[in-house]
């Protein structure tokens, strides 16, 4: 599924709130015609309703997606590629002139050189005065378990679910949910007229926020440092798989996505080891993209045993270890909650050697100039990138408060 934030900026809305669900009724045995041509009354009345408050979202073509719905063969809205999906997507937000943000698993589906991008968003007290400049916040193919716990502010603005599916949510308070294939969806709510949407200066504001975020205080070689150089060195179309950690902050808020699926995370769950796996499940199924598995010496020591499985496959990955010895992201929280630091730090290992062991070529990196050096080798490699963790908790700060 999708997964993008988008914020709009039409007449700031006042009324009712509003819900459309297409019905999938009966039984296993009615054919998908059946299951998709008719709508419930209470759906029915839902969409009267949603009807009504078209006019304060100041979007008459949700009229349309509306009657669409109601009126059409739902045969008709089935599900399309991906990539048409994409499309209608970027053209949706361009269309508003919306600002875009992404979730962790969205990254890319906005191109991260799109006129709107602002950048990712994890819901987390950083990210919010971005949020409360909006007049509609939209969330298209929107999963709230992406966003980290917390309260939903209680005067931000309404919120509009577009989406293919309703999940549960316990976090953020839909004000209205559209729910129907997202192809059909979004080119039924294309605008007729570009909006101007953000000013120029508007923009470059939200963005600036973000920026801060993700920009360490620390002139010391950390995981933000080595991100810019792969940013630096590689093409953007690269696939980057990303681990749970501390180290994801700035690989995620700083590597410019510009393809759907260009990041992969474990968000929500947000399993460790996960990166070396999603990488030789990329190189299996897409050898034609390149993939970076960027991990921490804590994830791939729970998997240390794919790079054999790699190897045996003849897989093209590259890994990045951003190796700190410690367990860091469990560090900090430890020393947020003012408890002593316990399991979370041991003797530092050399996976450059481990994977030697392997049969890999692999190399350490002290320094930006290093790295890049080695991300220039060939084939599979690993990368033991040696980083200072010092500025981890700052990082923490500025993106949750």
């Amino acid at each position: 599924p999708l997964d993008a934030l988008e914020r709009l900026s039409p007449p700031s809305p006042s009324g009712s709130r509003g819900s459309v669900n297409e019905l999938n009724d009966g039984g296993p045995n009615k054919t998908r015609e059946q299951k998709g041509r008719r709508l419930s009354e209470e759906h029915r009345r839902d969409a009267q309703r949603l009807g009504e408050t078209a006019d304060w979202l100041g979007a008459p073509p949700l009229r349309a997606a509306i009657a669409t719905l109601l009126d059409g063969d739902a045969s008709e809205h089935a599900v399309r590629a991906a990539r048409r999906a994409v499309r209608d997507l970027r053209a949706f937000a361009d269309g508003l002139g919306a600002a875009v943000m992404t979730t962790y698993k969205a990254g890319g589906v906005y191109p991260a050189d799109g006129p709107g991008l602002v950048g990712t968003i994890t819901g987390a007290a950083g990210e919010m005065p971005i949020l409360a400049k909006a007049d509609l916040i939209i969330g298209i193919g929107f999963d709230p378990i992406e966003f980290i716990p917390g309260k939903w502010p209680g005067n931000f603005p309404p919120f509009l679910l577009l989406g293919e599916g309703s999940p549960e949510n316990p976090r953020v308070p839909y004000d209205v949910e559209l729910i129907g294939p997202l192809d059909g969806t979004l080119a039924a709510l294309q605008p007729d007229v570009t909006d101007t949407g953000w000013a120029a200066a508007g923009l470059r504001e939200l963005k600036a926020t973000i920026d801060r975020i993700y920009t360490p205080e620390s002139g010391a070689f950390n995981t933000a440092t080595a991100v810019d150089v792969l940013s630096a060195t590689l093409d953007h179309g690269t696939r980057i798989c990303v681990d749970a950690g501390a180290h994801m902050f700035s690989t995620i808020g700083r590597w410019p996505a510009t393809r759907p699926f260009g990041i992969l995370k474990s968000n929500g769950l947000s399993s460790m080891g996960y990166a070396l796996p999603a990488a030789i499940a990329s190189a299996l199924a897409d050898p034609a993209t390149p993939v970076i598995a960027v991990t921490g010496d804590g994830g791939i020591s729970m998997c240390v045993g794919e790079l054999a499985t790699a190897k045996e496959l003849g897989l093209d990955i590259t890994i990045v270890v951003m190796n700190d010895s410690a367990l860091s992201l469990i560090d900090i929280k430890q020393q947020r909650q003012q408890r002593p630091s316990l399991g979370v730090r041991y003797p530092a290992q050399d996976f450059a050697a481990i994977a030697e062991a392997y049969g890999w070529q692999a190399v350490h990196a002290d320094g930006p100039d290093e790295l890049r050096h080695a991300l220039a080798l060939t084939g599979p490699k690993l990368i033991d990138v040696r980083i200072d963790p010092a500025g981890y908790g700052d990082d923490m700060t500025r993106l949750r408060g």
